[in-house]
């Protein structure tokens, strides 16, 4: 491997976890109040991450899942998708120190799909770390 595709491959890397790290972020910002409010506290928490991570799942699911006309062995296949434009939460999280300065082209990310694959990851592990490690919900 090259430097010049290590340094691609880091900074591929470097936008899945943030993306990962950033719909994380605001996962929990919006599910922590709202089961406070509703006084679940940590163990409603806890369920809205599990939630959120099953959602994530099926939403890359339905990312990955192959169209008309890539299951036609006539049409040219286009895997990712995608048109080199991010979508609004890419370009919010790219707008956010230390993303800001790292340049991922447009066409070299990962696929969404892959990305809501890294953040459901996330947001399950969280949910088993609550639950498991520090015993709410239990």
């Amino acid at each position: 491997m090259t430097p010049r595709s290590a340094r691609r491959w880091g900074r591929r890397l470097l936008d899945l976890v943030g993306y990962a790290a950033g719909l994380f972020v605001a996962a929990v910002s919006l599910i922590a109040p709202v089961s406070v409010a509703t006084g679940s506290g940590l163990a409603g928490v806890k369920v809205g991450l599990f939630l959120a991570g099953v959602a994530c799942v099926g939403y890359a699911t339905v990312l990955w899942w192959p169209s008309r006309s890539e299951s036609d062995p006539a049409a040219t296949p286009s895997r990712s998708g995608r048109d080199g434009r991010p979508t609004g939460f890419e370009a919010l999280l790219d707008r956010v120190p230390p993303w800001r300065w790292l340049r991922v082209d447009p066409h070299g990310r990962f696929h969404r799909g892959t990305k809501l694959y890294a953040a459901a990851a996330l947001l399950f592990g969280a949910s088993f770390l609550l639950e498991a490690v520090f015993g709410v919900g239990v």
